[in-house]
């Protein structure tokens, strides 16, 4: 059986960053983690499929105690100023970028405790680190990905612990609403209770969309 391999602006992409722990060519389901330990939600899996895709974590990589044990600083770039007021070190918990040909399709996500947390602040700052990262490799490599379209995606809730599909819950849990999802703006996420550990069906939504790229 012929391997699966990421194409080559995505490789570059990836290579690019400090640390993807997911890819399309070797995986077909995300797990994304929270690492508080007060968080009632904890982590979420996505099954999404193998593709051209990539996925990491900004929150965990902007944490400083990654480079030196106890820091609590949490910083996007060093080249900006460190303070309470500056909102521009905050990331989300995840970021899956998908490609079909050199159109890119950008997925932001968090996971939040209660349903009317705020997440603005932190798509806005993983957003600009991206459009960062994609320029970069048109600069250096001459890589041209165009960035086509960018969604947000908060899920929220949380216990109980056991193992779920969010498809097998009717009214107060569900997946994704694919025309909410499709129109989210960074102020606007569209927004999915779930319990803690849930297993939740993405690959249809991003099949469809990459193939509306195409």
């Amino acid at each position: 059986m012929q391997s699966l391999q990421l194409s080559e602006p995505m490789q570059r992409l990836s290579d690019s960053l400090s640390e993807v722990p997911y890819n399309g060519a070797q995986h077909s389901q995300i797990r994304i983690h929270e690492s508080k330990q007060e968080a009632r939600l904890r982590s979420v899996t996505l099954k999404v499929g193998n593709g051209d895709w990539i996925c990491f974590h900004p929150d965990v990589l902007c944490k400083c105690a990654r480079l030196e044990q106890g820091s609590k600083l949490v910083l996007m770039s060093p080249l900006l100023k460190v303070g309470s007021e500056h909102k521009h070190h905050r990331a989300c918990d995840a970021v899956v970028a998908m490609c079909q040909g050199r159109a890119l399709r950008v997925l932001y996500i968090d996971l939040k405790s209660e349903k009317r947390a705020s997440c603005s602040s932190q798509f806005r700052s993983t957003r600009q680190s991206v459009r960062y990262a994609v320029s970069l490799l048109a600069d250096f490599w001459n890589c041209e990905l165009k960035i086509t379209s960018e969604h947000y995606l908060v899920f929220w809730g949380g216990t109980p612990s056991k193992r779920t599909t969010a498809q097998d819950h009717d009214g107060d849990y569900a997946s994704p609403n694919e025309s909410r999802l499709t129109k989210s703006t960074v102020d606007a996420a569209c927004r999915c209770r779930v319990e803690d550990g849930t297993r939740v069906e993405m690959e249809g939504i991003m099949r469809r969309w990459l193939s509306e790229s195409s």
